[in-house]
Order: C-alpha cells, then sequence, then structure tokens
C-alpha cells in the first residue's frame, strides 16, 4: 500500500477502539482534512491553545514525533511529512485527555484565554464537545503516533524518540488553591507507571508539575524546602518500584 492508503487504514484502525481522530495539516496550518465530527471546534481549540504554531516551528526545526497539550490535559500527538527535503505536512492525531478532568477545572482554565476573544458560544460548544473525547492511556497514545510516523516514513521509532512537549500553563492553574483530588489523581497515575516499569513516563511527569508545584512544605528558606520536597518525592517514588518487583 502507499502512503495514503496507509495513513487511511490507519485512521480506521484508530478509530475501531475510541473517539480519537486524525487530521492533516499543510505547511500554513490550513487544516486538509479531518475525521472529527467536531471538526470546526478541535481545529479552532488547536490554535487556541498554541498547539498550532508549536507544530508549525517543529516541522521547520526537524523534529521527531511530539506530544504537546494544555494545561488541564488535553493531549495532541504530531507528526511532520517532508517532501524533497522540506517540510511538507503534520499530522495529527487526538484531541485526548491524558487523565480524568472535571467540566468544572477546563472552564477554570479556558479563563486564561478571554484575551483571545473566545466567544461564549464557542466555549459552551467546546465545553459539550469534549465531553465525547476519551482518556487515553500513556502507552496507547503513544504507540498510535509511532504507528502514524511507521505510516508517514516507513521507519520504526523507539517510543523514547517521542518529544513530550512542556504542557502550556494558564493562570488559572499556575495560581489559585490546589485540587488536592486532581493531585492524587496525577500522583497515582505516575506511581502507577513506575510500578509497571513503565519508562515512558514523561507524559504523567508533566502533568504532575502542572498540577503541583511540589509537596506544600513549610518553612522560610526555598532551598530547605525544594530540598524536603525532593527526598519525599524520592521516597513515593523508591516505594513505588519495590512494590513493582525492584530489589
Amino acid at each position: 500500500m502507499d502512503k495514503e492508503q496507509n495513513l487511511q487504514l490507519l485512521q480506521e484502525l484508530i478509530s475501531c477502539g475510541s473517539n480519537i481522530y486524525t487530521w492533516c495539516y499543510d505547511v500554513s496550518g490550513l487544516l486538509l482534512s479531518s475525521n472529527c465530527p467536531d471538526e470546526a471546534i478541535f481545529d479552532a481549540a488547536f490554535e487556541l491553545f498554541g498547539s498550532k504554531d508549536k507544530a508549525l516551528k517543529l516541522g521547520e526545526q526537524d523534529s521527531p514525533p511530539v506530544i504537546m497539550g494544555t494545561s488541564f490535559g488535553l493531549i495532541w500527538g504530531v507528526d511532520f511529512e517532508k517532501h524533497d527535503g522540506r517540510p511538507y505536512r503534520f499530522h495529527v492525531i487526538g484531541p485526548a485527555f491524558f487523565l480524568d478532568v472535571a467540566a468544572k477545572d477546563i472552564d477554570q482554565s479556558l479563563r486564561s484565554y478571554a484575551y483571545k476573544d473566545v466567544s461564549l458560544e464557542w466555549k459552551y460548544q467546546f465545553l459539550k464537545a469534549t465531553k465525547n473525547l476519551p482518556v487515553a492511556q500513556n502507552i496507547v497514545f503513544l504507540r498510535y503516533l509511532l504507528m502514524l510516523h511507521y505510516c508517514l516514513t516507513g521507519e520504526k521509532l523507539d517510543a523514547s524518540t517521542v518529544n513530550f512537549q512542556n504542557f502550556q500553563t494558564s493562570p488559572a492553574v499556575a495560581g489559585g488553591q490546589r485540587d488536592r483530588n486532581k493531585v492524587y489523581l496525577a500522583e497515582r497515575a505516575m506511581l502507577r507507571m513506575v510500578v509497571n516499569g513503565d519508562l515512558n513516563y514523561k507524559s504523567a511527569l508533566s502533568a504532575s508539575f502542572l498540577i503541583s508545584t511540589g509537596v506544600p512544605v513549610q518553612g522560610g528558606d526555598p532551598l530547605r524546602r525544594a530540598k524536603t520536597s525532593v527526598i519525599v518525592f524520592t521516597t513515593i517514588v523508591s516505594r513505588a518500584a519495590i512494590e513493582g518487583g525492584l530489589s
């Protein structure tokens, strides 16, 4: 099969098990094709949250496949297609969530984009559309992206090759009161990866960084607080590794 047939087959295979969609853009960021029923909403979101601009810049830098996303857990996988050694198109899978996110948390995060003239109608339609998005296991989403890369290039990459972009932090998440339940869920997701020996932990770790700045240690010395936080974190991770069978 040629490249286009491979991409079509991949699109059909991914859609068999989840509501994860595929997209194709040209080098100017113009959407060429998508199988997403909420195409207009999520194409606008891809641009609004800065992911499209990142993809265009990375395409010019000969970047490996990349996973990028937002501060509230929405992610896309992006890979790049070249023609005669020059950027030609880029392909996207997603969006999906990497953890369960409450609608109120999404709504709160969207407030930080008010300066981009987000209309109430678009916001309503976006929140409605996100209800149909799946929570994708990290390893599954990563494999989809590696499969996409193989369809585009015929090259089989290792999971460690994928570039995990720092997810954009919005003021709504960076500041304010800690969401203890959200911190707990992110911590459990990361520790579960340690127990299972999953080395592709970067997205879970990034999610933890976006949700919490570390163990809330009291004290006036920033260095002492940071040191104590690291010690507690290392202890928790070590305990998870022992639970997973590390001796």
